[in-house]
């Protein structure tokens, strides 16, 4: 956190003010964040209850006195001229409303893991925003106005919030990226990619059902949504997300904390299968991560342990003929 807030204090661009918003901690945060507000004017601190990611992010959102909005995750760091590269670009390009840039990822030690270089242009960000999100969130500078007038970030869509606000930006906007390095985002063990990676998969489609012209969407829909839904739920079967919640109830099985939560016997073999060639990237590796837990955890299964093979096959062909070899030999599928 510290180092987060030092490589802001030492941009070339000066006049900023830093917004600092303690979701709920409890340790020695409140009191490092308000010695630093000591030390420097520019710097504001809030503390409020823990209400989850977009309801800090709108705080500070709601906060800001400045035209535009640049963000930080805690972890992440900026190189010194991170600010006035991107003020430059918006002064030059009024019609941008949303720029990020590329990123170094790091480790907890400061090492470079390796470098994360999206797309720059308007047209091909919104032909990538159709399918994933291809903006490293701390990256972003926004036009503080715009983020408003959209309602900010949605709680509805956990994990995802940053990637259903960029949709509804380039919507009316254009967006872009710097093609250089001006943030260093650490990788953790315990990002929040990692601990969620199903519901955020989850959020990702939800946002895309809410966009008008996506397959099957449905932007009225969005009203209804004012926490993120329990796509584990009987009830999801009678919603908007219905298909995606029965295709999710499987997904979940990748992560081990929720499989106690899923209803085996409901899930539908055939219709995974059906899907599997409109799944994403991302829900492809948790699909094959699930049929690995499904053969590992479970001795009793509603379908047989070759169809889940067979799946496997369609997901990761490689990683199928591994546990094939591994199950029909007497040993223990791989995790």
């Amino acid at each position: 956190m510290s180092a987060s807030i030092d490589s802001v204090l030492r941009q070339t661009l000066t006049d900023f003010e830093l917004i600092i918003v303690n979701d709920g901690s409890v340790d020695r945060t409140p009191a490092i964040l308000e010695s630093y507000a000591l030390r420097d004017q520019r710097i504001r601190v809030f503390h409020i209850d823990r209400k989850g990611v977009a309801v800090a992010l709108n705080h500070g959102l709601t906060q800001a006195r400045a035209a535009l909005t640049a963000r930080l995750d805690a972890d992440d760091l900026c190189v010194p001229c991170r600010l006035e590269k991107q003020v430059q670009f918006l002064s030059c390009w009024p019609d941008v409303a949303l720029l990020g840039s590329w990123a170094e990822m790091i480790d907890e030690n400061g090492k470079i893991l390796r470098q994360i270089k999206p797309k720059t242009r308007h047209h091909d960000l919104v032909a990538l925003l159709e399918r994933r999100n291809p903006f490293v969130h701390s990256s972003i500078m926004m036009r503080t106005a715009v983020a408003r007038v959209l309602g900010g970030y949605r709680a509805a869509f956990e994990a995802a919030e940053d990637y259903d606000l960029w949709l509804r930006i380039c919507k009316t906007n254009q967006v872009a990226n710097l093609a250089e390095f001006l943030i260093q985002y650490r990788q953790h063990t315990v990002n929040v990619s990692k601990i969620k990676m199903v519901r955020q998969a989850f959020s990702v489609r939800l946002a895309q059902r809410c966009q008008p012209g996506y397959p099957g969407s449905a932007p009225e829909a969005q009203s209804q949504l004012d926490a993120p839904p329990d796509f584990l739920s009987p009830q999801a079967n009678d919603t908007f997300y219905a298909e995606d919640a029965a295709i999710y109830r499987f997904l979940a099985l990748a992560e081990p904390e929720t499989v106690g939560r899923v209803d085996i016997s409901s899930i539908d073999l055939q219709q995974i299968r059906r899907r599997t060639p409109q799944l994403s990237h991302d829900e492809r590796k948790l699909a094959a991560l699930a049929v690995v837990n499904l053969l590992h955890g479970f001795t009793r299964l509603p379908f047989s342990r070759a169809s889940l093979v067979v799946l496997l096959f369609q997901l990761h062909p490689a990683r199928a003929l591994r546990i094939a070899f591994r199950l029909f030999s007497g040993g223990q599928p791989e995790t």
